[in-house]
């Protein structure tokens, strides 16, 4: 697609912009001190994080490894780590500020729309500076609790009326726009619109019934095709077989219910739909590098 760029067809654009979902999860504004938290766990959602110094604190810049490349971000940088990419931060600092924020940027129905875009690891000069001014709104109202060793983070958003709602939609959506307009659309873009239309009945099922068991035999009739034809289809347009995107699902709910709600692990299990708490708790520490129980318990880190 190196002849498209950013230069995304109309067909394309009508097509994307109605499904496009985007969800703050949390955010704040903080002083990061060594040792850093680090996982090479997936990202869960995608993270957006402004560097600058604190106070005194001597801050110039800091590594970085992102999926396996070493980066050199600098102060007022603005970095993005896409939703399932791994991220490191090196001890080569003394602490810094962070103003960040994690968000769902969904593609309906339910994929990671930067996945779709090459996306550098950070924007830097004018644009980061309007990415921080967007970070700052959507976590206006936002209340941030440092506590212990680890700098434990725990932000909750106050519900605000639906004129601040509103402005808040429009700043993710602006924040979006910085993001896509330094990044690249993959040839994968174009599959998974195509795929879209075709495989909508069968996605539509699996997201109406994803804590319920489902055949791969009943999704492929949803599409009037063989079975070995619509595995072969669906991967190709949504990058995983049918049976890990239902899972990938799963977990997603799952770590939804374990920020916001008090359900024990075992109950959360069951809800959706894993067999039992051993095996729900394996795939979730897989996924995220930590087990459900201590997720919960250190919530969200910047």
């Amino acid at each position: 697609m190196s002849n498209c760029g950013n230069n995304i067809s109309d067909c394309v654009k009508s097509a994307l912009l109605s499904r496009i979902r985007i969800h703050w999860v949390t955010g704040a504004d903080t002083l990061v001190l060594p040792p850093f938290f680090n996982s090479s766990a997936p990202m869960p959602y995608t993270a957006v994080s402004c560097l600058l110094p604190y106070r005194k604190i001597p801050f110039s810049g800091e590594h970085i490894r992102i999926d396996g490349k070493i980066h050199y971000v600098e102060s007022g940088d603005c970095l993005i780590f896409p939703e399932g990419c791994r991220r490191w931060l090196f001890h080569d600092d003394e602490g810094h500020r962070s103003i960040w924020a994690h968000f769902q940027i969904r593609l309906e129905p339910g994929l990671p729309l930067l996945n779709f875009f090459k996306v550098p690891p950070f924007i830097r000069g004018p644009a980061a500076s309007r990415c921080r001014r967007l970070i700052s709104t959507l976590n206006r109202g936002s209340r941030t609790i440092l506590s212990g060793d680890d700098f434990q983070v725990l932000s909750e958003r106050h519900s605000g009326s639906l004129t601040d709602q509103l402005e808040e939609q429009g700043a993710a959506f602006l924040l979006l726009k910085e993001i896509l307009s330094v990044s690249e659309p993959k040839e994968t873009l174009l599959m998974a619109v195509d795929g879209f239309r075709e495989l909508e009945s069968a996605v539509q099922m699996i997201h109406e019934h994803e804590f319920e068991k489902l055949s791969l035999d009943e999704l492929a009739d949803c599409c009037h095709c063989s079975r070995s034809s619509f595995e072969k289809k669906f991967r190709r347009v949504f990058g995983s077989s049918p049976g890990q995107y239902l899972l990938n699902l799963r977990l997603s709910a799952a770590e939804t219910m374990l920020r916001k709600t008090d359900e024990s692990c075992a109950q959360i299990a069951e809800t959706c739909g894993f067999a039992n708490q051993f095996i729900f708790s394996r795939l979730f520490s897989k996924r995220y590098g930590i087990p459900p129980k201590d997720y919960r318990n250190r919530k969200i880190f910047c």
